[in-house]
């Protein structure tokens, strides 16, 4: 038996495990009647969907396609039907959706329309039915499912049972092979930088039927802000060389650090910044008060250059500006710029600053960061997976409470954010939902009416009042 012929054995042999793992379950939904596999999904007419075939599948993801736990989404059970059981994070690298159905479902072609709109929703390329009796692939608008990847669970359940003698007659069945050729094609890929930029190239244009899903933006986010973390840690160190021709500068960031230091410990007395204050942050021991406050100023360091990548992703979706990030524009400006990451980010940045020149190109305690070219493929590569022209409630906002402005943080400080679902419902009670509260009319010309916060933190009331103008 040469090498590949035993492990594609060895994955049938698991999903097989797989299979037979559920014998108690089995016997619980059928109260008693069946104890085996292919009785079972044979027989049963009950709804097993949700205590059943998601956790089989589940199973099958990680052991079969090896996906990590936290490389898919699972369905949001408090929004059934707006997205797929199972998404995998990296679209980019795995151009499909997961949606199970029940062993109930005896004709899973009834839901390609549902398939089909959430392959659109997602811009993928494939979709995926099954009830773990079969498995059909969909490559929408087509309407028949792919040969060569979709096949019977159940057939090949029977065919090791049939050939367990000589197990490697299974290999022979055509349904053996096509659901091998499935795990080589769906299965969890690790990208390497060069897989990332080259699925950036590759992306297709937005066509504006796609989904933005908050909650994984969301979760995006704070993982492109770590890893940004990560990268300016690396770079703090060359801090003072990188400093050396501004001169103000240094004294301005440790004066933010002694403020931030206080903060953190109300006992500290505030202490007037000297040449030698900006070094002693940066090599403080670890748990100091100092290191603890370089590390929050690191988050909004890196929070600043997140913010300025994702906004300039937005314009760029919105035609605000032209593409050079995504949607065509990386490919050519990548080419022009030698294939320099960050000269196309630069890019991008100089065109962003004809709209808002404070962000792009003012002088800040922050602009001294310039995150690797590896930490610049991530963030692309994250994002590339969102249509941002369909943004529109303030995550920036919601992942600075969250992640830069920590609850330890918050509290030593005071400082306490509304979460948006009470920000609707107070400007809902105090009536701003109509055109007489958000405008005023003047000599014939209707005005919008000011708005003052003055505790604004991550203006998350100002961002809902504009959001509500503007509709």
């Amino acid at each position: 038996m040469d090498k590949s012929s035993k492990e594609d054995l060895a994955l049938i042999q698991k999903i097989i495990e797989i299979l037979n793992r559920y014998g108690g379950r089995y016997s619980q939904l059928s109260q008693g009647g069946y104890s085996k596999y292919l009785p079972y999904f044979a027989y049963n007419t009950h709804s097993d969907e949700q205590k059943l075939i998601k956790a089989m599948f589940a199973d099958f993801l990680k052991e079969i396609l090896g996906f990590p736990v936290d490389a898919f989404i699972p369905e949001d059970t408090d929004v059934v039907g707006e997205r797929p059981d199972f998404l995998p994070i990296h679209r980019r690298l795995h151009p499909f959706v997961f949606e199970v159905k029940g062993s109930d479902e005896r004709e899973l072609g009834r839901h390609f329309k549902q398939l089909s709109d959430y392959v659109g929703a997602y811009s993928v390329k494939w979709g995926v039915l099954t009830n773990m009796r079969e498995l059909k692939v969909y490559d929408p608008p087509l309407q028949t499912p792919i040969p060569d990847y979709s096949f019977s669970f159940a057939a090949l359940y029977k065919h090791y049972q049939d050939h367990k003698d000589r197990p490697l007659d299974v290999l022979e069945f055509p349904n053996t092979k096509h659901f091998l050729d499935f795990c080589e094609r769906f299965k969890y890929r690790e990208a390497s930088q060069e897989d990332k930029i080259q699925a950036i190239r590759e992306a297709k244009n937005w066509t504006d039927s796609e989904t933005l899903d908050i909650v994984q933006l969301d979760r995006t986010i704070h993982r492109v802000t770590g890893r940004l973390i990560d990268d300016a840690r690396d770079q703090k160190a060359h801090l003072p060389e990188l400093l050396a021709l501004q001169k103000t500068r240094p004294k301005k960031i440790a004066t933010e650090l002694e403020e931030i230091a206080c903060q953190l410990d109300a006992r500290r007395e505030f202490q007037l910044p000297d040449d030698r204050t900006l070094k002693k942050f940066i090599h403080a021991g670890e748990g100091t008060p100092e290191s603890k406050a370089f590390a929050v100023y690191l988050a909004r360091v890196a929070y600043f250059a997140m913010t300025r990548i994702l906004l300039a992703r937005v314009w760029e979706d919105v035609r605000l500006i032209d593409q050079s990030l995504y949607d065509g524009g990386f490919d050519r400006w990548y080419e022009n710029f030698n294939r320099k990451i960050r000269e196309v980010l630069n890019n991008a940045f100089r065109l962003a600053a004809e709209h808002y020149p404070w962000l792009y190109h003012a002088r800040c305690n922050y602009e001294w960061f310039r995150p690797s070219e590896e930490a610049i493929i991530d963030a692309l590569y994250e994002f590339s997976e969102f249509n941002l022209g369909k943004l529109d409630t303030d995550v920036l906002g919601t992942v600075y409470e969250r992640y830069v402005e920590d609850r330890f943080e918050r509290k030593q400080k005071g400082l306490f954010y509304t979460p948006r679902e009470i920000i609707r419902f107070i400007w809902d009670r105090v009536g701003f939902t109509s055109d007489e509260a958000f405008f005023r009319f003047e000599e014939g010309r209707r005005e919008p009416r000011y708005i003052f916060d003055p505790a604004t933190g991550s203006g998350g009331f100002l961002v809902e009042a504009a959001r509500r103008v503007i509709e």
